[in-house]
């Protein structure tokens, strides 16, 4: 028995059939770190291959803010936490409501500052709120986006195209100066990162990973040199999009490089076939594979694509989202979807239909 089957075994045994892990990861201290929907609201335990262990936000020693935070702030919704990563917050103050976000040490300057660099490089393409510098260590809080909506491919069809444009507009401008560059060889020692961790909790990588990673390493020892100098997103999701009164708006920019022009359009891409396969966000497979190829179409119309780079990134994000959940309960049926969908990708790169 693998170690993250021995981890969800006891995690069934503690809290019962009506509780279920939306995410799962191997965190940097070596603890299987596993996020639980029950319902009484999201929970949080760690493995570290003895027992399991609940984890609680007050307990957290890593975000030197945190602790002030939940003191000043009784009444703040946690978001989203990352156990000794970051912690989103959902906070309401004089009838307006804020995002604040803390962070471990010296990465709140940082996450700031690439914040700022992407609200001015994005002006008049994508909303991105505003953020200042809150009173906690390792903390800034941006506007919370009330009138947003979250994407949905059954009542957003129309939009992924001119979403497409945007970014390739985005890419056009002038990035911010002192961005980290994010190459192919960057994009596969993450992948390779993430294989590492998934082998030790799963004990065996996916059937046809190994072949599919040696592919895609030939496919970047083939390619001939590129000017990579476009600012990239480089986490770019269908959860990091939502669409307000004045146009999208993007979230979440603590990854942003300078990277080929194809990585941000193929990360969103196959996220968008992803979320077809799972039927969220209004999606099937048909209805995201519109999107997708939308998405693309709009892309070009502004800026040239080249489809073998965008191959490479397209099977590079498959192959990561194989690992990223395969480590999902819920997920588990979609790793080999993933891998086979990678091997499609590079030995035939897919032109929109």
């Amino acid at each position: 028995m693998s170690w993250l089957d021995r981890a969800l075994a006891e995690l069934s045994s503690a809290l019962g059939a009506d509780a279920h892990v939306w995410r799962t990861e191997v965190g940097k201290d070596g603890r299987l770190v596993l996020h639980v929907a029950t319902p009484e609201g999201l929970r949080w335990f760690a493995h570290d291959e003895r027992a399991l262990v609940e984890l609680s936000p007050r307990d957290e020693r890593e975000l030197p803010g945190l602790a002030a935070f939940l003191r000043d702030e009784p009444a703040a919704r946690i978001v989203a936490w990352r156990p000794g990563r970051r912690l989103v917050a959902r906070v309401v103050r004089g009838g307006r409501a804020h995002a604040v976000k803390l962070l471990r040490r010296r990465q709140a300057a940082r996450a700031l500052e690439l914040h700022a660099a992407a609200r001015a490089s994005a002006d008049g393409l994508f909303h991105v709120p505003a953020a200042e510098v809150a009173h906690w260590p390792e903390a800034f809080q941006l506007d919370w986006l009330d009138a947003a909506e979250e994407l949905d491919f059954r009542r957003h069809a129309d939009r992924f195209a001119p979403f497409g444009a945007a970014l390739a507009r985005w890419q056009s401008g002038s990035a911010p100066a002192g961005l980290p560059m994010h190459a192919r060889a960057t994009e596969l020692d993450v992948l390779d990162r993430w294989a590492e961790r998934y082998a030790r909790a799963a004990a065996v990588l996916p059937e046809g990973f190994a072949a599919a990673r040696q592919a895609l390493g030939e496919c970047a020892a083939r390619s001939v040199a590129v000017e990579s100098s476009v600012v990239a997103h480089r986490d770019l999701h269908d959860g990091q999009i939502l669409w307000t009164p004045g146009g999208p708006a993007l979230l979440d920019f603590d990854l942003l490089s300078i990277a080929e022009p194809e990585l941000d359009l193929a990360n969103l891409a196959e996220h968008c076939v992803l979320c077809g396969w799972q039927r969220a966000r209004g999606a099937d497979a048909d209805r995201a594979a519109r999107a997708a190829d939308a998405l693309i179409e709009g892309y070009r119309a502004q800026r040239a694509v080249d489809l073998q780079a965008l191959a490479f990134y397209r099977a590079a994000t498959a192959l990561r989202l194989a690992l990223v959940h395969g480590l999902r309960p819920r997920s588990f049926h979609l790793r080999a979807p993933l891998v086979e969908r990678a091997h499609v990708l590079l030995a035939a790169p897919l032109e929109p239909r």
